[in-house]
Parts: C-alpha cells; structure tokens; sequence
C-alpha cells in the first residue's frame, strides 16, 4: 500500500533528525577531542577544536545519511547496513585526502568501526531493556520468567495505591487502579516493541 505523503514527511523529519543529532554528536568528539590534542602539543586549542569538530560532524552526519538510504531500501538497520555505511564513509575521504590506498584503509577502518558500534550499542540497549523488565517486575511483581509474552491481566497483582503514592496527596491527585495497569501494559508495549528492533 502507497505511503501518505504525511507518513513520507514524518520519515523524512525523522530521517533528518538522526542525520543532524549523530553529527553534533560527532562533532561534540571530535571538538574535545581536537581541544585535548592541542592542550598536549601546545597548539592553538580554537583552531584544532573546531577543524576536528567540523570534520567528525562531516564524518558522523554522511554516516548516518548513507545508513539511512541503506534502510530505507532494505527495512531494517543490521550489523551489515553499519558495516558498509561506516566502510563507504571510511573509504571516501580517507580516499579523498590520501589516494586510493588510504581510501583502501578507510574504508576497512571505518567499516570495522561502525560495526562495532552497533553491536556495542545493540547489547547496551538489550541490557537497558532487561533492566527496564527487572524494574517493573520487582515494583509491580509482574513479567512472569518462564513467560517470553506474559498475560498481564493475569499477572498483574492488585496494586494498592496508598502504597504507590504518598497519603499525604488528595483522592484526586490520587491514580485508578486502572489507569497504572493501562501504563504498565504501555511501557510493556514499548519494551516488547524495543526488544524486536533489537534483534532485527
């Protein structure tokens, strides 16, 4: 089924956010970075602050670009779509600067980088996922272990709300016993839905 173009503008807000905010992250390193390397050699720390900023923004913002077309052809973000985002990043302008040898290098580095990357940062996010679990289980005693999909209307126990929330609040600052289980099973919602990107 066509997209909408509102669903294609969303795609393309979101596209460019990632693009820009991985840039500035970029470039935030390569500015510590480029301020620490001239503190040592004591060099002028403005100059090489902002020439290494400028080229980890460049660096960071055509990653990302090029792992976002990558995406968006194949539907899915992998240790691969890194791999040849960070290779082609790699390889352009260490080719650009050093010739085709150093382009060679780049692209091997670069790959080599993006890749481990993104499985570093892939076991970080299921680690925060487990632990988001862990936290919801031990405060509301529910997420069953033997249970990979658990029924949360069956699991969830009655939750006492003088318990959750301070006496001292009115009746009606006070939450429903419904309403927590409506944004428990949410949060849920947003674990499971984290936990499948995370193995795709």
């Amino acid at each position: 089924m066509a997209e909408s173009n509102d669903e294609i503008f969303k795609r393309f807000v979101s596209g460019t956010k990632n693009i820009l905010s991985s840039g500035a992250y970029a470039g935030t390193f390569g500015a510590i970075w480029g301020a620490t390397l001239a503190t040592l050699r004591n060099e002028n720390r403005a100059f090489y602050s902002s020439a290494m900023g400028a080229n980890f923004f460049l660096l960071g913002a055509t990653y990302t670009t090029l792992e976002e077309c990558i995406v968006e052809k194949v539907g899915y973000k992998s240790l691969m779509t890194a791999a040849v985002s960070g290779a082609s990043t790699g390889g352009l302008y260490a080719g650009l600067v050093g010739g085709t040898p150093r382009g060679i290098q780049g692209a091997l580095a670069g790959a080599a980088l993006a890749a481990t990357m993104h499985f570093g940062m892939g076991k970080f996010e299921t680690w925060r996922i487990g632990k988001g679990k862990e936290r919801l289980r031990s405060k509301y005693g529910i997420w069953d272990e033997e249970a990979e999909e658990p029924d949360l209307t069956q699991e969830t126990k009655s939750l006492d709300i003088d318990e959750l929330l301070p006496s001292i609040l009115p009746k009606a600052a006070k939450i429903s016993d419904d309403e927590i289980e409506r944004r428990i099973k949410v949060r849920f919602e947003e674990l499971r839905n984290e936990n499948k990107k995370n193995e795709n």
